[in-house]
């Protein structure tokens, strides 16, 4: 339809990536989940019928194993059910907050399309669309996609023997981002005029509060929310602001159930869902965590700050090498029992759990947050690491990257997700796991308001930004020194959170952020 008819150019390219994200969720069911798993013996045998009858759906065994599949499996619904949906238009109007801009990014033959609505608090009203192509070449995407991989490679190998990586890695990867995002600023600059009446300095009625990005699988891999052009149209907390789903349909799914006790027009304040009793962390679980020699005196390790933590009653008792190494039933029990779980510890979160096998077979609609705070790295958790992933064929090793573990983790029914998809210094991810965990419990924070808390934080000097919690107090800041945020733009760029980011604890109301210095 193109330009001509905004709406329904919209509708086609929601749907479309709604379909590609199907048959993708499929294909990691083939990949990892159990042969013997009722969910993978129904869609095999869905998948024979369909090859071996032309009208397969009309017959009895088709819509038996179809209707079991829906009854029983968190992905039933997500899979099959887009044809019975309401029209866009209609879901936007009821299963969207209202003031929400939503933006889908697509790359299809050298062009990006993309489209984007802003919902409206009338039902009855017909909010503004937007679409354009932009002729973009998609190696220039994917040779920069390449070069980020290669550039975290990298900096893993120095963080092998050192507590960061130097600053000629963070210089080359900023520049990469920047690269990309003068790629699609074309596009983000004309949103921001179709959008924002009066430019996004002048508060008006009719500004997007909030925005939720939708890239498909070729721009996953980049930053998007830590980009200048996306950033620089929420002057405030844009890190709040700003999330990504992985299609329009999967983003309708979550907020589905909460319909039933959440009127539309909460949903862009704190969800509930999770309860504070039910708060557990998996820290280091293969006890590969040590303090160097050339590190301060105080410095907690990955143990001592779970120590701590329980201590304060932040979480509950939690799983950890340094009691008895995990196996994958034990990965699996602390996800079976929570609603909020917290990972912090060395390489991949489904590495450290065995493979995806073990999480592709959970029913995870009972979780509404899961955090994987990891790609630490150290010699021992190297060589375990790479190990494992010589063992691993790479469509295994693919379920493990950021798309497809988002992927997995939502059709099995988590409603907010927080990815690591950059490697982390040991001190930065102990940082934002104690952060991210104290403000959702005390603080009663979404996870989005947690996250941007830790943003927020500073640090009088770049050498404080590598020093474990309770070694700070060690190194007095020199003169010359010069206040920093906490975390680099490499580590803000690593956190990314999918889904429904505004779900909390609902412990008590928030009470603000604290954008002083971290203590």
């Amino acid at each position: 339809y193109g330009e001509l008819d905004a709406e329904r150019a919209f509708q086609h390219l929601v749907m479309l990536q709604s379909v590609d994200v199907s048959v993708r969720s499929l294909e990691i069911v083939e990949t990892c989940m159990p042969r013997e798993h009722p969910e993978f013996v129904w869609v095999r045998q869905l998948k024979s019928l369909q090859r071996r009858w032309l009208n397969a759906p009309e017959l009895p065994t088709y819509v038996d194993a179809r209707t079991s599949l829906m009854e029983s499996s968190p992905m039933g619904d997500r899979l099959f059910s887009l044809a019975t949906l309401p029209p866009v238009s209609e879901l936007l109007a009821t299963h969207i907050a209202p003031g929400t801009l939503v933006v889908t990014l697509q790359l299809h033959s050298n062009s990006l399309y993309a489209g984007a609505v802003c919902t409206v608090a009338d039902a009855s009203a017909t909010p503004k669309y937007f679409v354009k192509r932009v002729a973009i070449n998609e190696m220039d995407v994917f040779v920069r996609a390449r070069r980020l991989g290669e550039i975290n490679t990298e900096i893993e190998r120095e963080m092998r023997l050192a507590p960061g990586f130097s600053d000629a890695m963070e210089e080359q990867y900023a520049q990469v981002c920047s690269e990309i995002d003068r790629l699609l600023s074309p596009i983000f600059f004309q949103l921001e005029l179709s959008f924002w009446p009066l430019s996004r300095f002048v508060k008006h009625d009719s500004n997007p509060q909030r925005m939720v990005l939708l890239p498909d699988s070729s721009l996953a891999a980049f930053p998007l929310e830590r980009l200048t052009s996306v950033t620089r149209m929420f002057v405030d907390t844009p890190a709040e602001k700003i999330s990504r789903d992985l299609s329009f349909h999967l983003h309708v799914y979550r907020v589905k159930d909460l319909l039933e006790t959440v009127d539309r027009s909460s949903l862009a304040d704190s969800l509930p869902g999770v309860s504070s009793d039910k708060f557990k962390m998996i820290v280091d679980p293969f006890a590969e965590d040590s303090l160097r020699q050339s590190e301060p005196e105080g410095s907690q390790t990955m143990f001592e700050l779970l120590e701590s933590l329980e201590e304060e009653k932040i979480c509950a008792r939690g799983l950890t090498g340094k009691r008895w190494i995990a196996s994958p039933e034990d990965f699996t029990k602390v996800l079976v029992e929570s609603q909020a779980v917290v990972y912090l510890g060395f390489g991949k979160f489904l590495s450290a759990m065995g493979s995806g096998s073990a999480l592709a077979a959970l029913d995870l609609r009972h979780l509404p947050i899961m955090c994987s705070v990891c790609r630490c790295i150290n010699d021992t958790a190297f060589r375990r690491q790479t190990k494992g992933d010589s063992m691993k064929t790479p469509a295994l090793l693919g379920v493990e990257l950021f798309y497809s573990f988002s992927l997995l983790a939502t059709m099995r029914g988590v409603r907010a997700l927080l990815f690591t998809v950059n490697p982390l210094p040991i001190p930065a991810a102990m940082k934002v796991a104690d952060g991210i965990s104290r403000s959702m419990v005390r603080e009663g924070m979404t996870l989005a308001q947690a996250l941007a808390a830790v943003f927020a934080q500073t640090v009088d000097s770049g050498q404080q930004r590598l020093l474990r919690p309770g070694g700070e107090e060690s190194v007095e800041p020199g003169e010359d020194d010069e206040e920093l945020p906490l975390l680099s733009f490499h580590s803000r760029a690593a956190l990314i959170t999918v889904g429904l980011a505004n779900t909390g604890t609902g412990a008590a109301p928030p009470k603000g952020k604290d954008k002083g210095k971290k203590k």
